[in-house]
C-alpha cells in the first residue's frame, strides 16, 4: 500500500514538473490507489448480483464497530483526559493566555485522539455500506484490521515523545487505513454501477 501510494505520488508530481510533494499529486495518487484496490476488492469479494445482506451475516462488521468505538473511548478520549490531568493547571493557563506551551505528551495525545475521530466516521460509513451491499465477512475483517492498525498509530504517537513527527513512522499505520476506507467506498459504488439494473428495487 505504501509503495503504491508513493510511486503514484512521485509519478503525478513528476508529471507536473514539480520537485515538491504537491497537494494535487498526493490527492491524485490517493484517488487512483483507492480506485485500483477498490475495483479489485469488488471483483474478488462481491457476488454477481446486487443484494442486501441478511442480518445474521453482519456479525463481523458489528464486532468491528463495537471494538473501534470501544478502543476510541478507552485509548483516545480517556487518554486525553488523563493527559490533561497530568499537566494540572498548565492547561487552564494555556487556554486562557496561550502563553504557555503544553507538554508534548499532551499534544500527542490530543493529536492522536482527533485523528482517530477524523478517521472513525468514514470507516463506519464505508464498512457498513460494504457489509450490507457487497460482502459482510470481508467488511468485518477489514474493519478489524483497521482497528488494529489504528491502535498501532495511537500507541506510536504517545510512545515517541521527543521524536520528530517525520521520524515517528506512523505512515505504515495511516496509509493502509486510508486504503481500507477508500477501497470499500469504491467497491460499494462500483457494485451498484455494475448490478443496479438487476436489483429487485429497480423499476
Amino acid at each position: 500500500v505504501d509503495t503504491l501510494f508513493f510511486v503514484l505520488s512521485d509519478f503525478f508530481r513528476t508529471s507536473a514538473h514539480s520537485h515538491a510533494p504537491t497537494t494535487t499529486a498526493m490527492r491524485t495518487a490517493a484517488a487512483v490507489s483507492f480506485a485500483v484496490v477498490g475495483v479489485l476488492l469488488e471483483l474478488l469479494a462481491a457476488p454477481s448480483h446486487l443484494q442486501v445482506a441478511r442480518v445474521d451475516t453482519l456479525m463481523l462488521p458489528a464486532i468491528a464497530t463495537a471494538v473501534a468505538v470501544f478502543v476510541y473511548e478507552i485509548w483516545d478520549i480517556i487518554g486525553v483526559g488523563a493527559a490533561r490531568i497530568s499537566v494540572k493547571g498548565l492547561y487552564d493557563e494555556y487556554t486562557k493566555t496561550c502563553a504557555a506551551k503544553l507538554p508534548e505528551a499532551y499534544q500527542m495525545a490530543v493529536r492522536a485522539q482527533t485523528n482517530q475521530l477524523e478517521q472513525l466516521v468514514p470507516l463506519l460509513v464505508s464498512m457498513w455500506a460494504f457489509a450490507v451491499f457487497v460482502n459482510a465477512d470481508v467488511a468485518g475483517a477489514l474493519g478489524l484490521v483497521w482497528v488494529a492498525l489504528r491502535a498501532g498509530y495511537t500507541h506510536t504517537m504517545r510512545s515517541t515523545i521527543g521524536v520528530p513527527f517525520k521520524d515517528k513512522g506512523v505512515m505504515k499505520y495511516t496509509l493502509p487505513c486510508y486504503m481500507i476506507i477508500g477501497a470499500m467506498s469504491v467497491a460499494t459504488a462500483l457494485h451498484f454501477v455494475r448490478f443496479a439494473k438487476h436489483t429487485p428495487f429497480s423499476s
